[in-house]
C-alpha cells in the first residue's frame, strides 16, 4: 500500500523522460570516444561561437537587475514577515562558504596558468600584461556577474516562498504569469525537463572536474594508479555512501558534511595565509581589483570577433554557461537561507559574501601556486603536458609548508565537496520529479538521480578532455537562458499586479485568471 502511494506521488514524465534522454546521450558518447569528442567539440564551438554575444548580454542584464533590487523601490521590502531563521553572523557565514565546491578548489589552484600562458587581448604569454589580465579575469568570472544571476533569481524565489507562501521547486510554476494555464500542460513539462537537464549538465561538469582531482590525490597518497577505473570507483563510492545513509536514516550525517566542509575550508585558508607569501597575496589582490575595475566593461562584452583567439568562448562564455546551469537551483538555495531578510540585506550578503568566498580561494591557493611556478619549485606547464591539470594541482599542494598534514586535508576537502554536490543535486532532482510532499521525496528517486549523475561524470571523465567537461554546461545552459527570461517577465507581471506585501497570502493563480477584470 505504501509503495503504491509512493509510486503515485512520482511525476513519471519528469522522471523518465530526462532519465532516458540523458542515458541515451551518454551511451552514444561512450560508445565511440573519438566521435563523442567530435560531437561535443561541435556543440561547444556552435553555441559559444554563434551565441557568445547572447551570453554576454544576458549576464550583464542580470547585473543591472541586481543593481535595481539593491537600490530600487523593492530594496526595503522583506522576504516574509517572520523573523530571520538564522542569526546574522551565521547567515553571513553560510552565504560566504556556500560557494566552496570541488570546482572552486580545482580552478582556484590552476586557472591563472591558463590565462598567463594564453592571455586575452593580444598580450604576450607570461608577460606582465598576461599576469595582470589573469587577476582581473578571476574577479570577473567568480564575482559580481555570476552572483548577480543567483541573487536576482533568489529574490524571485524569496518572493514566491515567503510572501506568496508558495513552495516552488519547479521553474514552470513561476512562468505562469507569461504562459498562463499552459504551465500545467506540455509547455510546463518541457520547461521543467530542460531545468532537470541543466542540473545534470552543471553537476556533471563539477564532478567531471572534481573526480580526477580526488583520484590524483589518492594516487599521490597511496600510489594507486590514476586510471578511469579509479574515477569510476570514486563515483560509485560516493553513490553507495549516499544511498546507504538514506536507507539507514542517516540523512543528517550527509548534511553535516557541509558543516565539516565549511570548517576545513576556514582552516586551510587561515593556515595558508599564515605560512604563505602574504605580501605577494595581498599586493596581487589589490592590483587585481584595480585592473578589474578599470576594465570591467571591456571584459564583460569581449567576444573577440577579429583575432578570433577563442579566449572568451573557452573561458568567459563557458563560465557563464556553467553558472546559468546552476542559477535556478542556487537561487532557490540562497532564498531559503534568507527568510525574513530585506531584499537589500539579501542581495548585499549574496554578492559580498558569495564573491568573497570565491575570491579568498583564488587569492590564497592561486597566488601561492603562482609563486611556486615563478620560483621554479613546481613546473606547472611541464606537469600539465605530461599528467594533466589535476596532477599539476596536486604537485602544488604537495609543496605547501606542512604538506604531510595539509595535503591529505585538501584531498578530504575535495572529496567532501564532490560528495555534497552529488547529494544536493540528487535531492533537488528528486523534489522536482515529485508531485506532492516535495520536501521529503522518495528515497529511491534520490538514489536513481545520484546514479545518473555519477554516470554522466564518468562519461565526461572517460572522454578525457577539458572541452568535454565544459560542453556539458554549455549544452544544459542554452535553453535555460530563455526559461529564466520568461521567469523574470512573469515575476514582474505578478509583482506589478499584486505588489509586495509581507502579511498577506495571495493566491497567484486566481489573480492571474482575473487580471482582465
Amino acid at each position: 500500500m505504501t509503495t503504491s502511494k509512493t509510486e503515485n506521488n512520482i511525476d513519471r514524465f519528469l522522471l523518465w523522460v530526462p532519465l532516458v534522454l540523458i542515458a541515451i546521450l551518454t551511451g552514444l558518447l561512450v560508445s565511440n570516444k573519438d566521435v563523442g569528442n567530435a560531437i561535443l567539440n561541435t556543440i561547444f564551438s556552435t553555441v559559444t561561437g554563434g551565441f557568445g554575444w547572447l551570453y554576454q548580454l544576458y549576464t550583464f542584464g542580470f547585473f543591472i537587475l541586481f543593481l535595481y533590487f539593491a537600490f530600487g523601490k523593492y530594496s526595503s521590502k522583506r522576504m516574509g514577515s517572520s523573523k530571520p531563521e538564522y542569526k546574522t553572523f551565521t547567515w553571513w557565514a553560510l552565504m560566504t562558504t556556500s560557494t566552496t565546491s570541488a570546482g572552486l578548489l580545482y580552478w582556484s589552484s590552476i586557472e591563472f596558468y591558463y590565462y598567463i600562458s594564453a592571455p586575452p587581448f593580444g598580450a604576450v604569454p607570461f608577460s606582465v600584461q598576461a599576469y595582470d589580465w589573469s587577476g582581473a579575469y578571476v574577479l570577473l568570472h567568480w564575482g559580481v556577474t555570476p552572483l548577480a544571476m543567483y541573487t536576482v533569481l533568489g529574490v524571485v524565489f524569496g518572493y514566491y516562498f515567503f510572501v506568496l507562501k508558495k513552495d516552488v521547486v519547479r521553474p514552470s510554476t513561476i512562468c505562469d504569469g507569461v504562459v498562463g494555464d499552459r504551465v500545467n500542460g506540455w509547455l510546463g513539462k518541457t520547461i521543467d525537463v530542460f531545468f532537470i537537464f541543466s542540473i545534470v549538465c552543471g553537476v556533471g561538469t563539477s564532478l567531471g572536474l572534481g573526480t580526477p582531482l580526488v583520484a590524483e590525490c589518492i594516487h599521490a597518497l597511496f600510489g594507486i594508479p590514476h586510471t578511469i577505473m579509479l574515477d569510476i570507483i570514486l563515483v560509485l563510492c560516493w553513490t553507495i555512501f549516499f544511498a546507504t545513509t538514506l536507507y539507514l536514516g542517516l540523512e543528517k550525517g550527509v548534511s553535516r558534511l557541509s558543516d565539516i566542509r565549511m570548517w576545513i575550508s576556514i582552516f586551510v585558508i587561515a593556515y595558508l595565509i599564515i605560512v604563505g607569501p602574504r605580501a605577494f597575496m595581498f599586493n596581487q589582490m589589490t592590483d587585481s581589483i584595480g585592473m578589474f575595475l578599470q576594465n570591467i566593461f571591456r571584459m564583460s562584452f569581449y567576444t573577440d570577433p577579429y583575432a578570433a583567439t577563442g579566449f572568451p568562448q573557452e573561458w568567459t562564455i563557458f563560465y557563464w554557461a556553467w553558472f546559468i546551469a546552476y542559477a535556478i537551483t542556487y537561487g532557490m538555495f540562497l532564498a531559503r537561507l534568507s527568510k525574513g531578510r530585506t531584499v537589500r540585506e539579501f542581495v548585499t550578503a549574496s554578492m559580498v559574501g558569495g564573491s568573497l568566498g570565491s575570491f579568498i580561494f583564488f587569492w590564497v591557493l592561486g597566488n601561492f601556486n603562482m609563486v611556486l611556478n615563478k620560483t621554479g619549485v613546481v613546473d606547472i606547464g611541464a606537469i600539465m603536458q605530461s599528467g594533466g591539470a589535476p596532477a599539476a594541482i596536486v604537485a602544488c599542494w604537495q609543496n605547501y609548508p606542512g604538506a604531510i598534514i595539509l595535503f591529505p586535508i585538501l584531498g578530504i576537502l575535495t572529496f567532501i565537496c564532490a560528495a555534497t554536490s552529488l547529494n544536493g543535486a540528487a535531492f533537488t532532482l528528486a523534489m522536482v520529479t515529485t508531485k506532492n510532499n516535495t520536501e521529503n521525496p522518495a528515497k529511491w528517486t534520490r538514489v536513481i538521480w545520484a546514479l545518473l549523475l555519477g554516470f554522466v561524470a564518468i562519461t565526461l571523465t572517460f572522454l578525457g578532455t577539458l572541452k568535454a567537461v565544459k560542453t556539458a554546461s554549455v549544452l544544459g545552459s542554452f535553453p535555460l537562458i530563455f526559461i529564466t527570461i520568461i521567469m523574470m517577465v512573469s515575476f514582474f507581471k505578478v509583482l506589478q499586479k499584486m505588489g509586495w506585501e509581507d502579511h498577506e497570502q495571495v493566491n497567484t493563480d486566481d489573480l492571474l485568471k482575473n487580471k482582465k477584470m
